[in-house]
């Protein structure tokens, strides 16, 4: 790789920016060697460069003799790790093909990162002196973390680079938006894509529903107001097909008052764990009632490993049954969903992809006047992926094989307890359902997005 920046023309349309930040799911485990060896003729697009499309990362391999590189890249698999990649492959090239304008993805994202402290921005190392801040990436460098060698090597501080996450991202954004304006290149910054969950879900919706919230709030703020638009668009998921995770980022929601933000994700199924008190979760041992979206399944395709996937019984190692009865599935058709069912649930190289086209599926449809223009034919999946996530059941109805739908663990009480107590001004009288008397939270708009002010009641501490 000769030039580690690598700018799109000056002379074109503006560049529209997607930030992607998370955790593993976005980080990607999509093998290199999966892709390279199908010859499924959709695929042949994301093998090399892609035309109109940028990447720009830390490297997570050694170049120039140096690791953490950051690179603009033109877009294609293995320009931040040489062996696998994330949904980012797929997101520009779907924006791209359905707009006819170019795009680059600005992707920040580690493995097991929680937004409780990981990518918090109050915490002492995610904070930095905004009075004398001017606004550049120089003034934010010497702050920013990060492990110069992946193998092992010490990091520049002796700090671990995942409790900067938050400044780390403001810094990339700096970084990109200086290299396109220092060589007089439009662009928009359009979303952000935030794919988290899992290192969290040992919290109450309320703790991480709240620490979601404000880390929206921080990018709102300190990233700051796209072209003239109210509020950066936040496509949210990565909460999985639980309750309590899912209402966790329904509360986060709430908390911004509905304001640009969505939730998105492939409904392929449902765990109620609320229907039957005191059910087991887990890989193996999944006594809740769990229900597949056939449906989706049949449409997409299926894997080997997930049709013969067994439960094991705890009390009787020597006895396994079926974890779900699949005489549903319709002709099944290979596609490769998971690293390594059912103990790696990663998402594979196809699924990746789809995630990629979900994700930009979503901001098109939600966030842009033309959200109702159909797809181009030609192009995987014309009717849009968004139809795709998992709606909201209906108060006391729970999900069902015939009816998958995620189900809100709080009760009505509870959900309007929950509601803000201060929505910003949008120059219209809020709905009943955005915002209300709230307990815990107070939202303020500045000029640059949310500032977020907890505010919690004395029988809540």
């Amino acid at each position: 790789m000769p030039n580690l920046i690598d700018l799109p023309p000056a002379d074109g349309e503006p560049v529209h920016l997607f930030l992607l930040a998370g955790q593993s799911g976005c980080h990607g485990s999509a093998r290199m060697s999966d892709l390279e060896v199908d010859t499924n003729p959709f695929y042949a697009d994301y093998k090399d460069a892609q035309s109109n499309v940028w990447l720009a990362m830390r490297s997570e391999w050694k170049i120039q003799d140096e690791y953490a590189q950051f690179l603009i890249q033109p877009m294609k698999p293995g320009v931040e790790r040489q062996s696998k990649f994330g949904p980012e492959v797929s997101m520009g090239h779907r924006f791209h093909a359905r707009t006819g304008k170019r795009a680059m993805v600005v992707k920040l994202c580690s493995g097991g990162t929680n937004v409780q402290s990981n990518w918090n921005p109050d915490t002492l190392n995610n904070t930095w002196d905004r009075e004398n801040d001017d606004g550049t990436a120089a003034y934010l460098e010497n702050q920013v973390m990060y492990n110069k060698d992946p193998d092992g090597g010490d990091l520049s501080t002796g700090a671990d680079f995942e409790d900067f996450m938050y400044i780390d991202l403001v810094h990339h954004v700096r970084l990109v938006t200086e290299q396109l304006k220092n060589n007089d290149i439009p662009f928009h910054l359009e979303a952000f894509i935030w794919q988290q969950g899992g290192a969290d879900k040992q919290n109450t919706y309320f703790q991480f529903g709240g620490d979601t919230a404000r880390l929206f709030a921080g990018v709102r703020r300190d990233i700051g107001v796209p072209n003239g638009v109210a509020i950066l668009p936040i496509v949210d998921t990565g909460a999985g097909n639980t309750a309590s995770m899912r209402t966790a980022k329904d509360y986060a929601h709430q908390l911004l008052c509905r304001k640009n933000v969505v939730y998105t994700a492939f409904g392929t199924g449902w765990q109620d764990e609320l229907s039957i008190p005191d059910c087991v979760q887990g890989v193996r041992t999944s006594w809740c009632p769990a229900f597949v979206n056939f449906t989706l399944m049949n449409e997409i395709g299926w894997e080997e490993d997930v049709l013969q996937a067994k439960m094991y019984d705890l009390n009787n190692p020597n006895e396994t049954y079926k974890l779900n009865d699949y005489t549903q599935a319709v002709n099944p058709k290979p596609f490769a969903w998971y690293s390594n069912f059912p103990e790696d649930q990663h998402a594979a190289y196809e699924l990746i992809f789809l995630q990629g086209i979900l994700f930009m599926d979503t901001f098109l449809h939600e966030f842009t006047m033309s959200k109702h223009q159909p797809v181009p034919s030609h192009l995987l999946y014309p009717q849009g992926l968004h139809q795709y996530t998992t709606p909201k059941c209906p108060e006391d109805v729970y999900a069902t094989a015939e009816h998958i739908c995620w189900t809100d663990s709080r009760s009505p009480a509870e959900r309007e307890s929950d509601r803000p107590a201060v929505c910003p001004d949008y120059g219209s009288q809020p709905t009943d359902s955005e915002e209300g008397s709230g307990r815990s939270l107070a939202i303020e708009l500045n000029a640059l997005g949310f500032v977020l002010v907890f505010t919690m009641h004395a029988e809540l501490l």
